[in-house]
């Protein structure tokens, strides 16, 4: 119910709208954690070989993909389109690394 303040709509609207409202969460939490993690195999792990890179990658995409459609966070509108479109990135960012 907070959530729907408008000033707080304002500041953190961004992050939830579109996602059901028992997922407000997941926008701040699983993509930043995803993009978290593709940043520390890129940057932090030192000297990994690149195919090491590119099968972490791999992992972390087939992770994200099977969340989201576990959990299909984001509203029915328009016949879960976004729904539909992450899925799509999700597969497209998989099948780049295979």
């Amino acid at each position: 119910k907070s959530l729907r303040v408008l000033r707080i709509a304002r500041l953190f609207g961004f992050f939830y709208n579109g996602l059901e409202p028992r997922f407000f969460w997941w926008e701040i939490c699983v993509k930043r954690l995803d993009v978290f993690l593709v940043y520390v195999v890129a940057y932090g792990l030192g000297e990994l070989v690149p195919r090491d890179k590119v099968i972490a990658w791999t992992l972390i995409a087939a992770i994200a993909m099977s969340a989201h459609l576990a959990y299909k966070p984001y509203d029915d509108r328009q016949n879960r389109l976004l729904d539909r479109l992450e899925f799509g990135a999700l597969l497209t960012r998989f099948w780049s690394f295979c």
